[in-house]
């Protein structure tokens, strides 16, 4: 049957109006629409590439899109379960920036078959803000797992030191239980003697590797790393006790670099002694550590000045 152009016209119009109206969505969308061929080469993509990875639509023609990967290799997986399955839902891919920032992609993409070719089409959302949520809400469950598992172990040698009275039983099951929770080459405690105002081992782990690395000779505590500790009751990190301007050594004491941390043991406002830890290198400490031997430091100066008031 025949019609008049006017009648065609009429007809065609509201298709006119409806491509337009899908052209208009695509380049305003904040989703980014996307044609590749199985090579990966970028046929056409839309304006908000630019805002998702810093490069404009012109900049990316005919540009692999697996070049823009964090990982290349990553597009070969995706290509492989595309074509198995025809289609992909929120298939997460990771990107480069052109700033080197590295930005989250979740694709949606279907096989499309025009005549003797085979596209890939899809759409790209950029979920880098919510990766980031669910990665600082996976950081903060496991600080918390850690340290709830920290607790528990701090709790073990609390109940262990407790049930003692010796200093040695007391030693002991510090430096078990620490040795669960983080590394160290040597461990030694301090009792203060009032009377001649030094720091007195009374308990050490081994001597270590290098020749009297820790010293079972009194410390006075007015000079030297641990005696500024004592004097300002403050738990401290050593980066490295060879440079440190308060290191002295005895004459049989190999000079090393070696961190350390230290926390002074107070029970009622009073210092009675000092908790230390060193491990050769530099740097070998972290905060965390340093705040979990000042819980633990407090449950020894409980345990040692009973211990102490048993002794007498």
């Amino acid at each position: 049957m025949l019609i008049s152009l006017a009648q065609f016209n009429q007809e065609l119009n509201p298709m006119q109006e409806d491509a337009s109206l899908l052209k208009s969505i695509i380049q305003n969308s904040s989703d980014i629409f996307f044609r590749l061929n199985l090579k990966s080469e970028i046929l056409f993509i839309n304006p908000s590439i630019q805002s998702f990875i810093g490069q404009s639509p012109a900049a990316l023609n005919a540009v692999p899109l697996k070049s823009l990967l964090v990982l290349p290799q990553e597009f070969i997986l995706f290509k492989n379960e595309l074509v198995q399955t025809q289609r992909v839902r929120n298939y997460e891919l990771l990107f480069k920036h052109a700033d080197g920032r590295k930005m989250f992609g979740s694709i949606n993409a279907y096989l499309l078959k025009k005549e003797d070719k085979t596209f890939i089409e899809g759409s790209l959302r950029d979920i880098s803000e919510q990766k980031k949520m669910e990665m600082e809400f996976r950081k903060s469950y496991n600080a918390t797992q850690k340290w709830q598992q920290y607790f528990e172990i701090i709790y073990e040698i609390t109940e262990q030191i407790n049930k003692y009275r010796e200093m040695e039983e007391v030693g002991n099951a510090v430096t078990q239980g620490l040795a669960k929770i983080m590394m160290f080459d040597a461990y030694q405690l301090y009792i203060y003697n009032d009377e001649q105002k030094y720091l007195q081992p009374v308990f050490s782990t081994e001597t270590y590797k290098h020749n009297r690395i820790i010293s079972n000779t009194p410390v006075p505590i007015d000079k030297g790393i641990l005696g500024r500790i004592f004097r300002a009751a403050q738990n401290e990190i050593i980066e490295n006790i060879r440079t440190d301007p308060d290191v002295f050594y005895l004459p049989d004491e190999e000079q090393i670099d070696a961190s350390l941390i230290a926390s002074p043991l107070i029970i009622e406002g009073r210092t009675i002694g000092e908790i230390t830890l060193l491990k050769e290198g530099i740097g070998q400490f972290r905060r965390d550590e340093l705040r979990i031997l000042s819980i633990i430091g407090r449950q020894v100066a409980v345990a040692l000045e009973n211990a102490q008031l048993n002794a007498r």
